[in-house]
């Protein structure tokens, strides 16, 4: 990998670590979110009630709440961190052909689905 590769991946490390550590931050210094104007009309969780409330419980360390609260944004969260774990104290390596060869749609379909479950359940448990 060249040194310009790998400073990009270092510098993408460090965005995604700010981001992961400042919108748990943010949501706990502000702890008022907007009204879900999907919720107001339906009396329904949209796909993303709750996330707000998820990422203050993350800043205050309450893992287990924001889990329960919004599973989704709560996953993003911590795999963010992972990816800037991976980019920022791993050395940089190419990308295995298995990754690859993934095909964006795959990914868009996983994506689509998590994000189907996650409503199920935000349904299920009236979020």
């Amino acid at each position: 990998m060249s040194p310009a590769s790998s400073m990009a991946a270092r510098a993408a490390g460090v965005i995604l670590g700010l981001a992961a550590a400042g919108l748990p931050l943010a949501a706990r210094v502000w702890p008022g979110a907007p009204a879900c104007r999907f919720h107001a009309a339906t009396g329904l969780p949209c796909p993303a009630c709750g996330t707000w409330r998820a990422l203050a419980h993350l800043g205050r360390g309450q893992w287990a709440a924001a889990f329960a609260l919004q599973p989704l944004a709560s996953g993003c969260v911590l795999a963010a961190f992972a990816a800037a774990w991976v980019l920022l104290a791993r050395p940089a390596r190419p990308i295995p052909d298995g990754l690859r060869r993934t095909r964006p749609a795959r990914l868009l379909i996983l994506l689509l689905l998590l994000w189907i479950a996650n409503w199920v359940y935000l349904l299920a448990h009236g979020v």
